[in-house]
């Protein structure tokens, strides 16, 4: 049963997927404190959705089966459809992909076609819509089932065998269930996890900051043509000009003003 009202407060937590349709905003997932079993239960098995008109928080139960990866996933919008992938439980990373239709509020696993690649099983990665039929996924940590792997996209981790970041592109097509890989082109950023992956308009995302194993927290921001997969560094202004400082964990928006 759905619970209402000014009393309702959602749990303190980082790491969750967020977003809005309409006046509502939805909330999933995310990591608290202490992070019991019952917990996580009760955070993958609701969605909490914020009023802009009413300014309260409601707590909505879903059906079917939620993603495993509860904080640190990438998210989309398409339409009235939140989609999840990969993610970290605590213990592990996944690769799969789920659906939400926040109209029903019902979960459904994404089923990928028989033999399509996919990305690693990661966290701290971003996700944005490309039209109304694909995903483009970007960056993060994780597991990787090739110990050999080599790749100017690929830093591995020297302490933890078989993981690694990654700065990949890949895009899923959802009519096919498939993933691919397209080949990316121009400056391209170095692997990082915990950045801000950002849709801007129609053929472009931005992506800002971030943590590169090299360097730690940065404030490089590139954009990626969507279609075409050129990246493009933008350049800091010198002087007084103003530029955010390095950072990771943070997130952004884009407001379309003249």
């Amino acid at each position: 049963m759905a619970q209402t009202g000014v009393a309702y407060e959602p749990l303190p937590r980082w790491g969750h997927a967020i977003v809005s349709v309409g006046d509502r905003v939805y909330m999933w997932g995310g990591r608290t404190e202490g992070f019991s079993v019952s917990t996580r239960k009760s955070l993958a098995s609701c969605v909490e959705v914020f009023d802009l008109n009413t300014e309260l928080w409601e707590k909505k139960t879903t059906s079917g089966t939620p993603p495993l990866g509860l904080y640190n996933n990438a998210h989309a919008l398409i339409g009235s459809s939140l989609y999840v992938y990969g993610g970290y439980d605590g213990q592990k990373s996944y690769n799969t992909l789920y659906k939400l239709d926040l109209s029903t509020l019902q979960w459904t696993e994404v089923k990928y076609s028989s033999g399509s690649k996919t990305p690693m099983k990661m966290s701290g990665c971003g996700m944005v819509a490309y039209g109304t039929q694909k995903l483009v996924l970007f960056g993060g940590y994780g597991v990787t089932e090739d110990q050999d792997r080599s790749s100017p996209f690929f830093k591995r981790n020297s302490v933890t065998k078989g993981t690694g970041w990654t700065s990949e592109v890949w895009v899923f097509d959802i009519e096919e269930g498939k993933w691919f890989e397209p080949e990316a082109s121009g400056s391209c950023p170095p692997p990082c996890v915990d950045f801000s992956f950002t849709k801007v308009d129609g053929h472009r995302a931005i992506v800002f900051g971030g943590h590169q194993p090299e360097t730690g927290a940065v404030s490089d921001a590139y954009i990626l043509e969507l279609g075409s997969w050129v990246w493009k560094k933008l350049v800091k202004g010198s002087g007084d000009a103003a530029w955010p400082i390095a950072r990771d964990g943070h997130a952004a928006t884009v407001l379309h003003c003249r």
